[in-house]
């Protein structure tokens, strides 16, 4: 493991893209709710680079509008009642992020998942690999007011892990993720698996920036 990670005392993760990949079924999700609903233009490669959003301003984004209406509430429940029963089933780790998962716990540094996704769904992929147990907390969507890059999950996390933001290292894969991490003074680990380029990493401040969480071990 690299030496400059067991100066901290806790790693907390982004979960879709950082340390697994649903891709495939949120982008099918996204566009059986887009099609049933006369939205027949919008490319795959646009969903996917909403990964990290909140589904509200994810549909606002693909859509086209400018506030949360009645019809955005519409397609985020819609999209849910789609996605959310498979989501875990169509998930799949990067074994690189288990191995580095595996390692960090070996090492006793507390583990974390902050992001926009539901908790509950967050919860059952960790089930499904047996690893739930390795996270002291599980931070998603509807567990704050306010999410990312606003840091208040990040916030949360730290305050149940009890670590300040200088023992914290908040791992993702995109830009809302190193927003997150700017926002809460915590240092920040890029992952280039998601949508996101080196360079648009690297643009904001980071500890390091790689292609795999393999490179870490």
């Amino acid at each position: 493991m690299k030496d400059f990670l067991h100066t901290f005392r806790a790693c907390v993760f982004d979960f879709d893209l950082t340390l697994a990949d649903g891709s495939d079924w949120i982008v099918r999700s996204f566009q059986t709710v887009l099609h049933r609903n006369g939205y027949t233009d919008v490319t795959d490669e646009a969903c996917r680079r909403t990964i990290g959003m909140t589904l509200e301003n994810a549909f606002m984004l693909l859509t086209g509008r400018q506030a949360v209406d009645d019809d955005v509430r519409r397609y985020r429940a819609e999209y849910t009642a789609t996605c959310r029963p498979q989501m875990a089933a169509h998930t799949r780790f990067f074994p690189e992020a288990l191995d580095l998962l595996d390692t960090l716990h070996e090492a006793g540094i507390r583990l974390a998942v902050v992001s926009t996704k539901e908790s509950a769904v967050i919860r059952q992929s960790l089930r499904m690999y047996n690893i739930e147990s390795r996270f002291t907390t599980v931070i998603g969507g509807s567990d704050v007011s306010v999410h990312k890059p606003d840091p208040s999950g990040l916030y949360l996390a730290m305050r149940q892990m009890r670590v300040d933001a200088n023992e914290t290292l908040y791992f993702g894969d995109n830009i809302i993720d190193a927003q997150t991490a700017r926002n809460a003074g915590v240092p920040y680990l890029g992952v280039t698996t998601g949508m996101h380029t080196r360079a648009e990493l690297e643009a904001y401040p980071h500890i390091a920036v790689v292609d795999s969480l393999g490179e870490l071990l």
